[in-house]
């Protein structure tokens, strides 16, 4: 058999765009014609009388093969009563499903890496979806926050100032009020104290003179010393404070223009003696706190 007429499975392939239509009634019969006379030839020489051989199925399958294609029987292939059949290409279907299988399964490893990068890719914007949204909404609490707050600080600062004013009106009239009423009440404690009428302040300067002159003992002529705006005043009290008095020798009125109004001092033989208003006031201050602390105790 000649090489030539073999046809491996690696060295062809099958192009639809080349297909031909191909008549098999017409071809089986031409063929059953050469097996006929073939036989005919050979059955006298090789069969008995009563005995025939039938058609094999590889002799079937040969005339069913088109003349011409792979499969068809050569004609060096036909020689007494044997026909041999071309062997058919072999195919490899364990390596094709193999193949495929490695195939399918890239195909989904493929896949399966897609989803998960889109999978990956998706829960990435959702996040950072949901931390801007996160952050718009801190944001816009915030300010909302912030403006009421200083609303509300709006509110309370006016209500504020409205009370400080109410209250410094009260304490200003309260204030008033009290300044009269410590004046009263304070020239009444000076006048129980002092034994004088402070409503005429010139007259409370020649009584503190009498009162101190009185008070004074080895002494026998005074120099009584006034300001200048209580001099004239007092210099015509001069005889009065003189009789008032009584065992005085004389009393002389001298101007002081270093003294202030109410201030005044007598000079003796046996010393100088402080006693004008605010000297007197001064120690009457530091009686009451004296009087004060030890109350306290």
């Amino acid at each position: 058999m000649s090489s030539s007429n073999l046809y491996k499975s690696s060295y062809y392939q099958v192009k639809n765009d080349k297909a031909r239509v191909i008549d098999s009634n017409e071809l089986i019969a031409d063929k059953m014609q050469k097996l006929a006379e073939i036989l005919e030839m050979d059955g006298d020489e090789n069969f008995a009388d009563d005995f025939s051989y039938g058609i094999a199925a590889e002799q079937v399958e040969a005339l069913l093969d088109d003349e011409g294609e792979p499969g068809a029987i050569p004609d060096d292939m036909v020689s007494g009563n044997v026909i041999k059949e071309a062997p058919a290409p072999r195919i490899d279907t364990d390596e094709l499903i193999r193949q495929a299988q490695e195939e399918a399964e890239r195909i989904m490893d493929e896949a399966g890496a897609e989803a998960e990068r889109i999978l990956e890719e998706a829960r990435g914007e959702a996040e950072a979806l949901k931390v801007q949204a996160r952050n718009e909404g801190s944001q816009e609490g915030y300010e909302e926050g912030l403006k009421r707050a200083q609303a509300e600080f709006q509110v309370k600062e006016q209500a504020l100032e409205a009370k400080e004013r109410e209250l410094e009106d009260e304490y200003n009239s309260r204030y008033e009020v009290m300044e009269k009423e410590l004046v009263r009440d304070l020239t009444e404690v000076y006048e129980h104290v002092l034994g004088i009428d402070l409503s005429d302040q010139t007259n409370v300067v020649i009584n503190l003179m009498k009162d101190a002159i009185k008070n004074i003992e080895g002494g026998r002529n005074f120099f009584v010393h006034v300001s200048s705006d209580d001099y004239a005043y007092v210099s015509a009290f001069k005889e009065e404070i003189l009789n008032s008095v009584g065992g005085v020798d004389s009393v002389e009125i001298v101007e002081d223009v270093t003294l202030k109004p109410s201030d005044c001092f007598v000079e003796c033989e046996s010393g100088i003696y402080e006693c004008g208003l605010g000297t007197e006031l001064a120690l009457l201050k530091k009686e009451l706190r004296l009087l004060s602390y030890t109350n306290e105790q």
